[in-house]
């Protein structure tokens, strides 16, 4: 007989899913379009080997996927692994901040060279310069839209347009030997988001205690936004 239950799954990096049992013919099963799952991992690059192999083509809208980033390096090493994943939603959580991130690369569109791997292109907005894709019934050669995508590295079209973020978190580190935050790192986050239009959760100052506002100024710490059916919802 069929049933289900609430159960946890450990994928093989570590990171635990919530998830429900779904009990059958053909055994127990991952059904994962009840829940809203969060899954966060220093790993981005291994989900594809540890979940569902089915979610490699197609990972359910409610699974939102991130990774941290508490520095720019652990930000250009992870993210560009995370926005390649097929999943609705990407966030970064940037906590605790240990240096100044810069996350605009990714904040708006960013993009793939399917030749040679570069994340670095822009738009051609030159008709001269696109290969003839055809002719019209005049017999004129034409070119294709002008502001086709262009690798800036080794000058191919064969460019994808990936998933920007589209949550951030930030905060300090709490807890016994914290180290200070630098409020700038975490004010420069916030605009960031802001500028782009995405969703940005402040959620702690550093201290001995979490979720506190310490020096967080009002404007900051009071920003508690989520991602929500492509529109910005704030924490109550």
């Amino acid at each position: 007989m069929a049933g289900q239950e609430m159960a946890k799954f450990r994928l093989t990096d570590g990171t635990l899913v919530d998830g429900i049992a779904q009990c059958s013919t053909d055994g127990p099963a991952v059904t994962p379009c009840l829940l809203l799952e969060t899954l966060l991992t220093k790993r981005p690059g291994h989900l594809a080997t540890c979940w569902p192999r089915r979610w490699n083509k197609y990972t359910p809208k409610n699974v939102w996927v991130g990774t941290t980033a508490e520095d720019q390096a652990c930000a250009e090493e992870r993210v560009p692994e995370l926005i390649q994943i097929n999943a609705r939603e990407h966030f970064v959580s940037c906590e605790p901040l240990a240096g100044e991130v810069d996350l605009k690369p990714w904040l708006y569109v960013p993009t793939r060279c399917e030749a040679c791997g570069s994340g670095d292109a822009y738009y051609d907005t030159n008709p001269d310069n696109l290969p003839t894709e055809g002719v019209c019934l005049m017999g004129v050669p034409h070119t294709g839209e002008p502001g086709a995508i262009r690798c800036r590295e080794c000058d191919s079209r064969d460019v994808t347009e990936l998933s920007p973020l589209s949550w951030v978190i930030g905060g300090g580190e709490s807890g016994p030997g914290h180290e200070p935050l630098d409020l700038s790192w975490l004010e420069s986050l916030h605009q960031q988001a802001a500028e782009a239009g995405v969703p940005f959760f402040c959620k702690q100052d550093s201290g001995q205690h979490p979720g506190m506002q310490g020096r967080i100024a009002d404007h900051v710490w009071n920003t508690k936004q989520f991602p929500l059916r492509g529109e910005v919802v704030h924490a109550e």
